[in-house]
């Protein structure tokens, strides 16, 4: 009988020290790179808990390949609800929620009789929502690193669907 009540009181307090574990990663920066259609992207990185089921990431990114090459840099802000919350362990998969907005510039070539050439050059903002779902991992020590699927279109734009790769590193979990 002494045995059972030692095993129970080992195993309550084992349990009740995994749970006292802060599991929330702190801020941190990093980098990251995407492969996607029509384009690709590498960026630096930051983000932040907003609690046990929720983080924000903001990133300045630079999109290359399909786009067009008069492309201002990107900012991208996303919101992560981590829905079941970061396991003890530091792993969480999470929802994500954000938008990217980057200026662009187009340019046509009017050609009037006589060979007269004339360029229509037109600059506009693109607001591009995005979803997606996303793993990842904080280890002790602080360093995250992760996988995030996620797409969005605007307009008349044509979507963007990326794969992005992160690594960020931050101050140890307590």
């Amino acid at each position: 009988m002494r045995r059972i009540v030692s095993g129970a009181f080992l195993l309550l307090f084992c349990s009740t020290a995994a749970r006292a574990q802060d599991t929330r990663e702190s801020w941190t920066v990093g980098v990251s790179g995407a492969a996607g259609l029509p384009s690709y992207l590498a960026s630096v990185r930051a983000g932040a808990s907003l609690g046990e089921h929720a983080g924000i990431d903001v990133a300045l990114a630079r999109l290359s390949g399909g786009w067009s090459d008069h492309l201002s840099p990107a900012f991208i802000t996303q919101v992560r609800w981590i829905r079941g919350g970061r396991t003890v362990a530091g792993d969480s998969r999470y929802w994500i929620f954000g938008a990217l907005v980057m200026r662009a510039r187009s340019s046509t070539t009017i050609i009037y009789p006589g060979n007269v050439r004339k360029y229509l050059v037109e600059e506009h903002t693109i607001a591009m929502p995005r979803v997606g779902y996303g793993w990842d991992h904080v280890t002790r020590r602080g360093t995250r690193v992760g996988l995030e699927l996620s797409t969005g279109s605007a307009g008349e734009q044509a979507g963007l669907m990326l794969a992005n790769a992160f690594v960020m590193w931050g101050p140890p979990r307590r």
